[in-house]
């Protein structure tokens, strides 16, 4: 299994990039061009380093913990819950389940974890669309990523789907794999959407509009 501890490599190209275009605009400031190309510099430098700080922000990789029961279903991201409905989950368990929807914007956290113990048993990508995260024909029209854990029968699923800025899902959790509640499973690079699939016998204990962290927030409880 990749360290999932650390998020930086997903980040280096572009703040490396970014480090060079700065030093770039820095350095017209010292040789002898016109005023209005100095000023164009010093802009884009200032531009530079504030695009730097929102990648390092977006990658960041919070530890999170969690005093739930044994039997609560915490949320696989931070965001906003944006849908709980029940419907039938069609590309793995086609069996009805109820669907928590949570929204992440470019600000939220991007790693995932799983909101429950269990074993891996199915791990699926299918390519797609990149439709606003929000519309709702983006869980099965949209780039996504979907997980199958497996608890000594209790099924749950964890579907990450691309929105429309997000381009690329990277799954840290391989089918075997053993997670305990709140391990990380993968990263989503920009803005995206999370679905948790638990049993019809659950109980959802959020709302819509609701704000959740991935890894404390309780979605869900088991009977």
């Amino acid at each position: 299994m990749k360290d999932t501890n650390l998020t930086w490599r997903y980040a280096k190209s572009l703040i490396l990039g970014m480090m060079l275009l700065w030093v770039i605009f820095h350095v017209l400031l010292f040789f002898p061009v016109p005023n209005t190309l100095k000023i164009i510099s010093m802009i884009f430098a200032v531009i530079d380093i504030i695009l730097m700080a929102f990648v390092f922000n977006f990658f960041r990789n919070p530890e999170r913990h969690s005093a739930a029961d044994e039997k609560s279903l915490l949320s696989p991201a931070d965001g906003k819950v944006v849908a709980i409905e029940e419907l039938v989950e069609n590309e793995i368990l086609k069996v009805k389940m109820k669907r928590i929807a949570v929204f992440l914007n470019i600000f939220d956290v991007h790693v995932n974890r799983t909101p429950y113990a269990g074993k891996v048993t199915h791990l699926t990508y299918t390519k797609g669309k990149f439709l606003n995260a929000m519309d709702p024909e983006c869980s099965n029209q949209n780039e996504r990523q979907l997980w199958v854990i497996d608890k000594d029968g209790f099924v749950i699923a964890v579907r990450v789907i691309a929105g429309l800025i997000a381009r690329r899902i990277i799954p840290w959790r391989e089918v075997g794999d053993e997670l305990h509640r709140g391990d990380r499973i993968g990263i989503i690079k920009f803005g995206s959407r999370t679905e948790l699939y638990v049993p019809m016998d659950c109980e959802v204990t959020v709302k819509v509009g609701q704000r959740v962290k991935g890894g404390e927030t309780v979605l869900a409880k088991r009977p």
